[in-house]
């Protein structure tokens, strides 16, 4: 489990979509996340290196896990269709990825791409492009 200053890094943030237990953020803007939460997704890149197509992160508020997703958006669409997820157990030290590329009906993020863009130049809770890098 994450430190309590983690967990209240990852509600104080002033960007991304805080959704249920979790914190997603383009990929483009992790730079922009608060120390603490840097060091947190820095750990987890260091375990398992750069996953070139993630556009989208997801900092686990409870779990100490960090997910790096690779969505396509669909026009019309505001939620995006999870098309790779690689997820980081820090705790574990353990890599878990799923692959739905193939999938006829893949899962989707629980987050609009406004959402997801909160906070950040160009984008907001209920408006904004319809991408996500």
């Amino acid at each position: 489990m994450p430190p309590a200053p983690a967990v209240a890094a990852c509600t104080a943030s002033s960007f991304g979509a805080l959704v249920d237990n979790e914190l997603l953020v383009r990929h483009v803007d992790v730079p922009r996340l608060a120390p603490l939460l840097r060091a947190f997704e820095g750990c987890a890149r260091a375990v398992l290196g750069e996953v070139e197509t993630a556009n989208v992160v997801k900092l686990h508020r409870y779990s100490g896990k960090v997910s790096y997703l690779a969505c396509a958006v669909r026009r019309g669409d505001p939620y995006p269709l999870i098309r790779l997820r690689v997820k980081v157990d820090l705790p574990r030290l353990s890599i878990h990825t799923m692959s739905y590329a193939t999938d006829a009906d893949p899962p989707r993020l629980d987050a609009t791409v406004g959402e997801i863009k909160r906070g950040v130049e160009g984008g907001s809770a209920g408006s904004g492009p319809s991408r996500l890098s």
